[in-house]
């Protein structure tokens, strides 16, 4: 009985919590940090205060990564049963180039201010300020891409942050990996082999179909990566023996119905060769800036090893697709490697890894250098970012968190 009494009580402060009014704010930053007196974009920053809060409550601030827009209430959203136990702040700083953190040019075809050293610039414009609101201790935590972008972050302004979160940190950035094509060599069936199968008739149609390829492969990518698609995996079984175009037709029906359009948004603007500011503004343009990124200088294309595979483009393919969207080819072969970076931090760092994540091999491993005060927190079956589908874990996460600031 005092279980479930405590339980209840458990759920209303966390539903007072999860509805506390959101703060949002613009925060002006130059296109070019080198270049402070140039032009300018407003960066879009959420906040969500605790309502119980001393001077000594941390804030938890989300530097979010490539997708449409920051949205405090979903980052922080599994981390909130903690937060009903012990107060804590959260915020979250978009990524310029995504949401609503555009520039003010009308023309967004080669968004050329989008970049991962301007973003980590934003982001410590943005703690500054932060620091002088908030007296209690400053935790900086990101995603994936945004992941391995707090841990350089944190190297380069150590005076920003007291402890740094990573969850599927990606911190080694070469032109190109499989692991998503590994990953999906593991479901069960010869669903593989049929999907490569579909994969090489819409590579084969001339002129080439990439519009259907993309969103294949960016569909199986979100399949692939994330725990809460794994249940979908068997719906491909339903339909993966169908013609390929009516194929293609099933699972865009099934995108629309069951994912609200997230993979068409994703891979739609990635074939998209001209976009407007009002296109962009729409927050469903982010896969055309992401391809950006990974042609100016993330790479990270997926890209299958053996002859049958998905992922079916070749790097020579790759270039000529950067070239005909952004002018430019990715000459790199590993542009950004972030790796030692967790073993020069002055603050501790917690990484959190999943061992079904495809993402692993470009991530901080068991192995890897850490600083002092750091910590490794792996989940053998968990995907990319274990904690955004798992209160559990990231309550574990936060007390491990907690932990670390009082040493």
């Amino acid at each position: 009985m005092k279980k479930a009494i405590g339980l209840f009580l458990l759920v209303l402060l966390n539903s007072a919590l999860a509805l506390a009014a959101v703060e949002e704010r613009l925060v002006t930053q130059p296109l070019d940090h080198e270049k402070a007196e140039g032009d300018t974009l407003r960066q879009r920053v959420q906040l969500l205060r605790a309502s119980e809060a001393d001077a000594n409550t941390p804030i938890l601030v989300f530097l979010d990564g490539e997708g449409p827009g920051a949205n405090v209430e979903n980052l922080a959203k599994p981390y909130l049963g903690f937060a009903a136990l012990k107060p804590l702040h959260f915020a979250a700083v978009e990524h310029r180039g995504y949401g609503k953190s555009i520039s003010n040019d009308a023309d967004q075809t080669v968004p050329a201010y989008v970049s991962a050293d301007q973003a980590i610039h934003d982001f410590h414009a943005v703690l500054v300020s932060l620091r002088q609101e908030f007296s209690g201790p400053i935790i900086t935590m990101g995603y994936s891409y945004a992941g391995g972008l707090v841990v350089r972050h944190a190297k380069l302004f150590p005076e920003d942050t007291d402890l740094v979160i990573s969850s599927s940190g990606v911190v080694s950035w070469p032109l190109s990996f499989s692991g998503h094509e590994d990953a999906i060599r593991d479901w069960p069936s010869d669903l593989h082999a049929n999907l490569a199968k579909h994969a090489a008739n819409l590579y084969a149609q001339e002129p080439r179909n990439l519009k259907d390829l993309e969103f294949l492969q960016m569909g199986l990518m979100g399949l692939s990566q994330y725990e809460r698609f794994q249940t979908s995996i068997g719906k491909l079984k339903m339909i993966i023996g169908l013609e390929t175009s009516t194929f293609m037709k099933a699972l865009r029906s099934f995108d629309s119905m069951a994912a609200g359009g997230a993979i068409e948004e994703m891979a739609g603007p990635r074939v998209k060769t001209k976009l407007t500011r009002e296109e962009a503004i729409s927050g469903k343009a982010y896969g055309r800036y992401w391809g950006y990124q990974q042609c100016f200088e993330m790479g990270t294309f997926v890209i299958g090893t053996d002859t049958a595979k998905i992922f079916i483009q070749s790097e020579q393919d790759i270039g000529n697709w950067c070239e005909s969207m952004y002018g430019i080819r990715p000459t790199f072969t590993k542009r950004h490697d972030w790796t030692e970076d967790a073993a020069q931090l002055s603050v501790p760092l917690l990484y959190i890894a999943g061992g079904k994540d495809p993402w692993r091999t470009l991530g901080l491993q068991s192995t890897s250098r850490f600083a002092t005060g750091g910590k490794y927190i792996f989940v053998e079956t968990g995907f990319h970012g274990p904690d955004r589908d798992n209160e559990k874990l990231a309550t574990e996460v936060m007390q491990a968190a907690f932990e670390l600031l009082q040493k």
